[in-house]
């Protein structure tokens, strides 16, 4: 089991070790909800 924090809302992208195993689905998004945190990250680019 693993316990993650995340601050700031968004999509997180999870893969192993071996990023080359993305093309065989080796891969997982962690989507996260909430209120957004300014003055932690601000995304310039919405």
């Amino acid at each position: 089991m693993a316990v993650v924090k995340v601050e700031v809302p968004g999509t997180y992208i999870d893969v192993d070790h071996t990023i080359f195993r993305i093309a065989k689905g080796a891969v997982g998004l962690i989507k996260v909800e909430g209120a957004e945190q300014p003055e932690i990250y601000k995304n310039l680019l919405k």
